[in-house]
């Protein structure tokens, strides 16, 4: 018998869970860069920013327990980078190399391509060689490196930022930029 398995929207009742999972890469990575693991009030604020509409949350669901998600927010506080969205996918350890990350990534990617965003990045730490590949792969380009912009269990850290090309801004700004460079 297959086990069962569930991509669906985050939920309040998901918040355990998650704060399970980002706590874990808080304590045991460097593909968080906190310091300090959250609080269960600090990972609701987070889930209630992040599901509130604007943006999106899914969880991987096995057998009834949530041991993944992926989620989207805004890359820069500034307005003008309002079409430009952010993401995170985490799999507790064990669940990685089974296509889960790729559907979840899938699943934000479409939500946020559906509410019109331009663009997706991530910014994956630069020892995180699998996750960097996996972004490749998954038609992701690499825009550069940002080198000792990180302090975290005593040492430097450097960040690897990719792109994604969601929707097409209107009225050719895109070409405009480009244009300009």
């Amino acid at each position: 018998m297959e086990a069962m398995i569930l991509i669906r929207r985050g939920t309040a009742g998901d918040i355990p869970a998650l704060n399970e999972i980002i706590n874990y890469y808080i304590r045991e990575t460097t593909y968080n860069y906190s310091t300090q693991e959250q609080s269960l009030p600090e990972t609701a604020r987070w889930f209630n920013t992040v599901s509130a509409g604007e943006y999106d949350l899914f969880v991987l669901e096995i057998e009834g327990k949530v041991v993944g998600y992926a989620s989207y927010g805004p890359f820069r506080s500034k307005t003008g980078y309002a079409p430009t969205v952010e993401h995170s996918v985490y799999l507790l350890p064990g669940y990685e190399g089974y296509g889960y990350g790729r559907a979840l990534l899938t699943a934000i990617m479409n939500a946020a391509r559906e509410k019109g965003y331009w663009t997706m990045m991530a910014v994956i730490d630069s020892s995180n060689r699998t996750s960097v590949a996996f972004h490749l792969h998954m038609g992701f380009t690499m825009v550069g490196t940002l080198s000792n912009v990180a302090k975290k269990f005593g040492r430097p850290l450097h960040v690897v930022y990719l792109q994604y090309p969601l929707n097409d801004p209107a009225d050719g700004v895109a070409a405009v930029w480009e244009s300009s460079l």
